[in-house]
């Protein structure tokens, strides 16, 4: 895998869509914390404050699915419109599936030691960028990232551990750096789309 030529493709990308794709995130963003907000200065007890902030949690997931879809139609030279962000919703319970069933596993594997957690983490990693590309069926999803990702999984390790430099300039420059991830991840699986259709 070429981890440079991903980076060096992301930059160009964004030279034309940085604000195409930092808009819809920024969206979510701001809505999550108003909301979080809102909850914060109405609601007293605190045992119903986290339980409503995480079922607001829940009922985001699809958001997460809907920024990889428009950022596959970006990577991909597809038209595109932001309202494309929201269309996961008409499959929320497979979305929901998904994260809660990854959520599981991982977390499970996490108490293992966390290394078999890690190891997970990475196997399941891309099935939300599957379900983002069509698979609707949660189990399919993790099946198929598990596959996708078999013998590239200390690559994979290498190429995210690799933007620990960009994460600590998050702060001043989030605005480059979170379009710059996103785009990066969806270029990765790309490639190993390629190379998995290729063996």
């Amino acid at each position: 895998m070429n981890r440079k030529e991903i980076k060096k493709q992301a930059k160009e990308i964004l030279k034309t869509n940085l604000w195409k794709v930092f808009i819809p995130y920024l969206i979510i963003e701001v809505t999550i914390l108003l909301i979080f907000f809102i909850i914060d200065e109405n609601v007293i007890n605190e045992g119903y404050r986290s339980l409503i902030k995480s079922l607001i949690q829940i009922i985001m997931y699809p958001l997460t699915i809907g920024l990889l879809v428009y950022v596959f139609k970006i990577v991909r030279d597809n038209e595109f419109k932001i309202e494309v962000i929201f269309k996961p919703y008409n499959i929320f319970f497979f979305v929901f599936a998904l994260f809660f069933i990854t959520g599981f596993l991982i977390t499970f594997g996490m108490f293992l030691f966390i290394i078999p957690g890690i190891i997970l983490a990475i196997m399941f990693h891309f099935a939300s960028f599957i379900m983002a590309d069509g698979q609707r069926d949660p189990i399919q999803c993790i099946k198929e990232s598990s596959q996708l990702i078999k013998g590239y999984k200390w690559d994979y390790f290498k190429f995210a551990l690799s933007f620990i430099g960009w994460y600590l300039i998050i702060i001043v420059a989030f605005w480059y750096v979170i379009p710059y991830v996103i785009v990066c991840e969806v270029l990765y699986y790309e490639e190993l789309k390629k190379l998995n259709k290729s063996n």
